[in-house]
Parts: structure tokens; C-alpha cells; sequence
């Protein structure tokens, strides 16, 4: 599963009023990036995107962790 310090890593989340960014770290938000991350493996971010009906901030989080994780694949 996503860590906390994952997310908090993100360049959404650093820019989130203090109150969301109490929401995005808790324990049910991060199982639905996780689960969107996967799903992202699967089909891609961008069909992921287009079905997807989270909200933006955390659409944002998934884009960036997923772009890491791509960028990481690729170096290896």
C-alpha cells in the first residue's frame, strides 16, 4: 500500500490547505490511491483517467506517484 510519506512527497499535496491534507493521508484515501494505482498498471493512467471519478486533488496524487513509478521502471 501507498505510505503516508509517499503521498506527502507530492507536489499536490505540499500545495493542499492544511485541513485536505489531514484527509488525503488517512487510511481509507490512501487504499482508493492505491487501488487507482493498480488500476493504472492494468489499463493506463489516462484510460484510468477518463473512468475515474475521483476528486482532483487525489487524481493528481495518482498522476504523480504513477509517473514516479513509470519513470522508476523504465531506469531498471
Amino acid at each position: 500500500m501507498i505510505s503516508a510519506e509517499e503521498i506527502q512527497e507530492t507536489e499536490t499535496f505540499k500545495s493542499l490547505p492544511a485541513l485536505r491534507k489531514s484527509f488525503i493521508v488517512k487510511k481509507e484515501n490512501r487504499r482508493e490511491i492505491n487501488d487507482s494505482i493498480a488500476i493504472c498498471r492494468n489499463i493506463g493512467f489516462d484510460n484510468w483517467n477518463n473512468l475515474s471519478g475521483l476528486n482532483n486533488w487525489n487524481r493528481s496524487i495518482v498522476k504523480e506517484l504513477f509517473g514516479k513509478e513509470c519513470l522508476k521502471s523504465k531506469k531498471e
